[in-house]
C-alpha cells in the first residue's frame, strides 16, 4: 500500500509541477526539434501494426497520420512511443512523452487530470449492419430489440451500445469485423453493431449484400476523440488546437480514417 501511495504522490507532484510552467513542454519540443507521442497500437483503424513493414513504418492508422501532420506543422521530428493503453497517460505525467494520441474519447477523469484538445474526429452514427434481404425485418430499433443475436467486437463502444439499446437481444462478441461478417453470413447472428463509417465501407464493397440500420441514438460527445497532454500544458494544447483546426477545415482526418479502415479490414484486424 505504501508503494502505491508513494507512486501516486510522485505522479501528483509531477502533474502539479507542470501546472506552474504551462509552456514547458512546447518549448522543449521546439528546442529539441523532436515530439514524442505515446500510443497503444492495438485499436484499428486509429492505430495498429502492419507486420509487412518494419521500424516506425509498421505503426499505421488514422491517428498515426495525425501525429505525422502535427510533427510536420511544428517543424519537428516525430518519435512514437508505444505503451499498453492503460499506461499511456502515465507517460505524460512522468514526462516520457509530450502528447498521447490513442483514440481517446471524453471522460470526466481525463478532463480533470489532463489537458484535452478540441475534438479532432467523430465516428458519427452508430447502428447495426444486417443482410439486405433481412432489412425490412430489422429496420428499426424496436425490430432489433427482440430475441435475436447481435454481434459486436469485444470491449468496443459498439458492444456497449447493444447492451444499452437492445436489452432483449443477445450480445455475441467477436474479435474482428471479418469474424462478425462470417457469423452474419452463416446465420449465427442477425446483425453486427458498427459505426456507420465502417458499415459504409463494407456496403460499398458488397452493395447488394448488406444494409445499415441507423438504430442507436448516441450523443456525439461519446464518439468524439481528443489529443491529450499533461495537466497544465495549456500552451501546447493551444498549439495543437490550431493544428487540429487545419485538419478539420481540410477534412483530412476523414481521408486518413477511410484509408486506414480499408487497410485494417484487408489485414483482417477489424
Amino acid at each position: 500500500m505504501k508503494k502505491v501511495c508513494y507512486l501516486l504522490l510522485l505522479v501528483l507532484t509531477v502533474i502539479f509541477a507542470g501546472c506552474t510552467k504551462s509552456n514547458q513542454v512546447l518549448n522543449k519540443i521546439l528546442e529539441k526539434k523532436v515530439i514524442v507521442i505515446v500510443t497503444s497500437p492495438d485499436y484499428p483503424p486509429f492505430e495498429f501494426i502492419d507486420n509487412s513493414k518494419t521500424g516506425m513504418d509498421k505503426y499505421v492508422g488514422a491517428d498515426i497520420e495525425l501525429m505525422k501532420y502535427i510533427a510536420k506543422e511544428l517543424g519537428v521530428e516525430l518519435k512514437i512511443e508505444v505503451a499498453d493503453f492503460d499506461t499511456t497517460l502515465a507517460t505524460l505525467a512522468l514526462g516520457t512523452a509530450d502528447l498521447a494520441i490513442s483514440g481517446y474519447t471524453y471522460d470526466e477523469d481525463r478532463a480533470n487530470n489532463y489537458e484535452l484538445s478540441n475534438p479532432y474526429y467523430n465516428e458519427g452514427n452508430q447502428g447495426v449492419l444486417v443482410l439486405k434481404e433481412d432489412y425490412e425485418k430489422y429496420n428499426s430499433l424496436e425490430k432489433l430489440n427482440t430475441n435475436i443475436k447481435i454481434g459486436a467486437q469485444s470491449c468496443s463502444l459498439q458492444a456497449g451500445y447493444v447492451e444499452q439499446f437492445l436489452p432483449k437481444a443477445t450480445l455475441e462478441k467477436f474479435t474482428t469485423v471479418p469474424d462478425g461478417i462470417t457469423l452474419l453470413e452463416n446465420g449465427i447472428i442477425e446483425g453486427i453493431s458498427l459505426s456507420e463509417k465502417v458499415a459504409k465501407i463494407i456496403m460499398d464493397k458488397y452493395p447488394n449484400k448488406y444494409a445499415f440500420v441507423n438504430a442507436f441514438d448516441v450523443d456525439v460527445s461519446e464518439t468524439a476523440m481528443y489529443v491529450i497532454a499533461k495537466k497544465g500544458e495549456v500552451a501546447l494544447i493551444e498549439k495543437i488546437n490550431e493544428i487540429i483546426q487545419k485538419v478539420v477545415d481540410n477534412n483530412l482526418y476523414s481521408k486518413w480514417d477511410e484509408e486506414a479502415t480499408i487497410k485494417a479490414i484487408e489485414l483482417g484486424l477489424i
